[in-house]
């Protein structure tokens, strides 16, 4: 009976690794859509301040090369979050690629109750085409 639960403790906790790191995935995965998304609508709706022909004092010059700045600034904030989400869900991909066989994909419900979450039906499959890597798709609910 103590090697059964034993046996039942490992699998349990084998589980809970597997679906903790599905999770993370997942989490990654939305955080990296979202600022893609983000990042596109602000390329989207702001652009650059135009440059007059001219301009009529140092003043102008000044307010200008500000307003450039602070869209320079914006547009390399929203830039380097996107960045930084994909790279982030890239490594949370390559170690999460064990899990999965080829073409076979796995339907995910999560549910959670934290701000912040990936809460959702999700359909995860791996495919390979120059490398191996994982296709996501967040699914209506049902």
């Amino acid at each position: 009976m103590y090697e059964g639960h034993e046996r039942y403790e490992a699998e349990r906790h084998e589980r809970y690794e597997a679906e903790r790191e599905i999770v993370d995935l997942l989490w990654d995965w939305l955080e990296a859509r979202d600022k893609d998304r983000q990042l596109r609508e602000f390329q989207d709706n702001e652009q650059p301040p135009e440059s007059p022909e001219q301009f009529e004092d140092v003043g102008d010059l000044l307010e200008h090369n500000r307003k450039f700045e602070a869209y320079t600034e914006r547009k390399s904030d929203f830039e380097r979050r996107a960045n930084e989400a994909r790279s982030s869900y890239n490594q949370r991909e390559k170690v999460s690629l064990r899990l999965f066989p080829t073409d076979v994909p796995l339907i995910y419900e999560h549910q959670s109750y934290g701000a912040g979450s990936a809460t959702g039906r999700f359909k995860i499959v791996r495919v390979q085409r120059n490398t191996p890597e994982l296709d996501i798709e967040e699914l209506p609910a049902e």
